[in-house]
């Protein structure tokens, strides 16, 4: 798994570094989600990725994922990117984890049975928001 900003920070310090970064956001394909893909490759505000563009204002935070050897079941995926979040909330705290995905049946279902609750649409894209309140799924109780 690739952090997208590691590859970032490395970049800025090595003209090698960012030329190979380009190339593969350049070369990026999802064959499944061209959605996925045109946020990759495609920017706006100046920027030449929306993905690159979000990571470096820190509002998302973007990993590849890349295994040539075998397919990754799509619940392994979200239980690794789940635990880098929870590593994370331990660090700097937080309370809920918030996906967009597709306005599909099977995508609401799919985050559902892992404890994300439907929130809103998002107006300007279209995708359905989703939010797991970490303490409710961990079934925590805080005492005041």
């Amino acid at each position: 798994m690739l952090s997208l900003n590691k590859l970032l920070e490395m970049a800025k310090t090595d003209p090698e570094k960012q030329r190979i970064l380009d190339k593969a956001i350049s070369f990026f394909y999802c064959e499944r989600n061209k959605d996925i893909e045109n946020f990759i490759k495609n920017g706006s505000r100046g920027y030449d990725s929306n993905a690159v563009m979000l990571e470096e204002k820190g509002i998302t935070r973007t990993y590849f994922l890349i295994d040539e050897d075998s397919f990754q079941e799509t619940n392994e995926i979200l239980d690794r990117a789940i635990n880098i979040i929870e590593r994370s909330q331990k660090l700097v705290g937080g309370r809920i984890i918030i996906v967009e995905c597709e306005n599909k049946d099977s995508l609401l279902e799919f985050y559902e049975e892992h404890g994300f609750e439907s929130l809103q649409v998002n107006n300007s894209n279209g995708l359905l928001q989703l939010i797991r309140n970490y303490y409710k799924w961990k079934k925590f109780k805080v005492l005041w």
